[in-house]
């Protein structure tokens, strides 16, 4: 994942930049995400032509949206959610009526239902059962 600090170079090659941009940038002192995210290109730098100009804008928007989603991302409240899954494993161990079920101390059944809610959540973060 990227973030602000995340040099340019570093992620030449996922993204595909040529040379050339990345030339262009460091001649302005653009060396990483965060400063290419308050960069304002135009055609009146050294070496830049509207194709180059395009690529940056194109690389800017791409970058944009992968740090809001990384940002909406980590809005998630997981400690809400293990609650809640935590809550909902226990309330379904408690209604099953099996013996072993019916028998079992509710420490274990609280135990069982933490352990359900982690495992759920270690699941949901590495995107499911793909």
């Amino acid at each position: 994942m990227i973030n602000n600090e995340t040099l340019l170079v570093e992620i030449a090659d996922k993204y595909r930049i040529p040379v050339r941009i990345i030339n262009i940038l460091y001649s302005e002192d653009v060396k990483t995400v965060g400063q290419l995210m308050d960069f304002i290109p135009n055609l009146q730098m050294r070496h830049m032509g509207k194709k180059s100009l395009s690529i940056i804008l194109d690389l800017q928007d791409t970058l944009s949206q992968e740090l809001e989603q990384k940002k909406n991302d980590k809005e998630i409240d997981w400690e809400e959610i293990r609650i809640k899954a935590a809550i909902a494993a226990l309330q379904g161990y408690a209604s099953n009526p099996n013996k072993n079920m019916v028998e079992a101390y509710t420490r274990d059944l609280a135990e069982w239902s933490v352990l359900a809610a982690d495992f759920l959540i270690a699941k949901l973060k590495e995107g499911g059962a793909q």
